[in-house]
């Protein structure tokens, strides 16, 4: 819980949301959901690291190629 509190703090520091378009009413919904989801089993989820690695694989398969 620790690691998601400070990525939201990062976030919320490079102002991720815009003051003039709040989330909508089902986006808040899925948020609640999904930190209902975590909060009944937090391992569940994947961790920072392996979102960083799964994501930096994808893009390097993708842009692999373009290279040279």
């Amino acid at each position: 819980m620790k690691k998601i509190r400070l990525q939201l703090t990062r976030l919320d520091g490079e102002l991720w949301l815009d003051a003039d378009d709040p989330p909508t009413d089902a986006e808040k919904a899925l948020l609640d959901a999904r930190l209902a989801a975590y909060e009944k089993d937090p391992e569940a989820g994947s961790s920072w690291e392996e979102v960083e690695a799964r994501h930096e694989r994808h893009w390097q398969k993708r842009l692999g190629g373009l290279e040279g």
